[in-house]
């Protein structure tokens, strides 16, 4: 249970890092934290903060996690709230791959993100 407890500060300090980042970087934006949750029986934070003004609005989704070595996160800022969902399982399909191969070279890696990637239109 300890491991655990040291886990979730861990874990729960770098997001407040990561909120207090954006919202000094967001000086013409409200920055707050949309949704936080522990996803069940995993030790993967999930995040979504906010930013938003009168003109426009982006989102920044993460999961996180805490390796022997140090916290490793993954996070994209979208505009639409419509592809909060889709990016979050994106997101999670990235690290399901990286917990059983983790790639050993750029192209490796290139062509694991790739996937994930926005269609340039």
């Amino acid at each position: 249970m300890q491991k655990k407890t040291g886990i979730k500060s861990i874990l729960e300090s770098h997001l407040e890092h990561e909120f207090n980042y954006l919202k000094h970087a967001s000086k013409e934006h409200t920055a707050t934290v949309h949704q936080q949750a522990w996803l069940d029986g995993t030790a993967l934070l999930y995040w979504h903060l906010k930013r938003h003004n009168d003109a426009e609005e982006s989102h920044l989704v993460s999961v996180s996690t805490l390796s022997d070595l140090c916290v490793f996160y993954i996070v994209s800022m979208i505009e639409s709230e419509d592809d909060i969902a889709s990016t979050r399982e994106n997101i999670l399909s990235i690290i399901k791959t990286l917990d059983t191969h983790v790639p050993t070279s750029q192209a490796e890696f290139e062509a694991l993100i790739s996937q994930f990637k926005p269609n340039k239109g």
